[in-house]
């Protein structure tokens, strides 16, 4: 047994790698390899299946306005680039930086075209070869169906001839959360056999079986084809035609004659499926405004009450830096004239309620900013506003007399 990586990724990741967030990694990098224990290998199947469903992201379907996109779903489980791992024959294709599976866009042109190639078997028309090399270009690796192509181009040195559109890798696309990978089991009953070490297949051979990942059952892949310039509405729709043809009636990947592999598709489902993958978009674009919006509104908040949190600490050192004649004159200024007016009454009360500080900082206020209101004082009569006023008065010359001897009243 040993692991494909150096200590410090040990370190990093576990001596399990259970930290490695990344199915693609796990899948071609991180591995507990041994060429001889079955039950370590299936471990590592195992493993790689539990790191891409719990790590996998939704993949970015960027939009293409000429493409021709159209959904199907897979009927049984899909092995696709299953001898391209490290693991032998336990490979799949993986987005290197998402993670979700994926169909190479080779094995689904390779899929539309021997769909194609049995069409033109049982028709074995002209127009139709014709066609066929629109979508797949001259020449197509048929040798009879090359050949009605050159004779049917006769006028032209047909040399070679390139496709006039692209298939798009497919993507599998299901809800976060979704299990979109699962292990399976291959189960060799005559090992020996196999490995040409017996000349004969007897059955008495123990069954190993060999676990290896597979693409989800039900699991929905989104196929875009793409036309070229030259690309005409007739040869887009074959293309389509020819692609479902393949996928519902040949399957794709390996083992479809095992049972592998196969899609269903239906155009009505297809629109149905994107227009609710749409509206899920939208929605989850909807949500995520929403919550940035919420959040942008929280840190607003919190930066407003630590702007009042900041501005209370400094207005109560600049408050303690006073004395308490500047306090007292600070607070009058933010009073209004009603409540003014009302501090002036408290001057006329029997029981004293204010100190000399207080006093002190209404007189200057009469004389300063309130002088207005002093000069129409005095012409207030008893009772205007609840207050006897002509008593108010008297009072404050007397404490100017007191407080401010020889300095007159305006």
């Amino acid at each position: 047994m040993y692991k494909t990586c150096n200590k410090a990724i040990l370190d990093l990741l576990g001596d399990d790698f259970s930290a490695c967030e990344s199915p693609s990694l796990r899948l071609e990098k991180f591995l507990n390899l041994s060429m001889s224990d079955s039950g370590s290998r299936n471990s590592e199947v195992k493993h790689i299946v539990q790191c891409h469903n719990k790590f996998r992201s939704e993949p970015v379907v960027r939009k293409y306005a000429k493409a021709r996109q159209l959904v199907a779903r897979l009927e049984a489980n899909l092995i696709i680039n299953q001898s391209g791992g490290v693991l032998e024959n336990a490979g799949i294709c993986l987005h290197p930086l998402r993670g979700y599976p994926y169909i190479p866009g080779s094995s689904i042109r390779g899929v539309a075209l021997q769909a194609a190639w049995l069409q033109w078997q049982q028709e074995k028309s002209e127009e139709l070869a014709l066609r066929i090399a629109d979508v797949f270009g001259f020449p197509t690796q048929k040798p009879e169906l090359d050949l009605l192509i050159k004779q049917a181009q006769q006028d032209k040195e047909l040399k070679a001839l390139a496709s006039k559109l692209s298939f798009l890798p497919a993507m599998a696309i299901g809800r976060r959360g979704e299990i979109l990978l699962q292990s399976d089991i291959c189960t060799p009953h005559h090992r020996d056999y196999y490995d040409e070490k017996s000349e004969f297949a007897f059955d008495n051979e123990d069954p190993v079986p060999l676990a290896f990942p597979t693409v989800k059952e039900g699991t929905h892949f989104l196929f875009r084809i793409m036309p070229l310039p030259r690309a005409d509405e007739q040869c887009i729709e074959d293309a389509e035609n020819f692609l479902v043809l393949g996928l519902t009636e040949l399957g794709l990947g390996a083992k479809t004659n095992a049972g592998y592999g196969w899609f269903y598709f239906c155009k009505e489902y297809s629109a149905d499926f994107m227009q609710r993958l749409t509206e899920e978009k939208q929605r989850q674009a909807a949500a995520k405004l929403e919550a940035e919006k919420q959040q942008a509104k929280a840190e607003e908040q919190r930066r407003l009450e630590q702007q009042r949190a900041e501005e209370n600490i400094n207005e109560k050192a600049r408050l303690a830096a006073m004395s308490e004649g500047e306090r007292e004159d600070e607070r009058l200024s933010q009073l209004d004239e009603q409540r003014f007016q009302y501090e002036l009454g408290r001057l006329a009360l029997k029981k004293d309620p204010l100190n000399k500080e207080q006093k002190n900082a209404l007189l200057r206020a009469l004389k300063g900013p309130r002088k207005q209101m002093w000069l129409d004082m005095k012409s207030w009569k008893k009772g205007f506003n609840k207050q006897n006023w002509p008593h108010i008065c008297k009072v404050i010359y007397a404490l100017n007399k007191e407080f401010f001897p020889g300095e007159k009243m305006p």
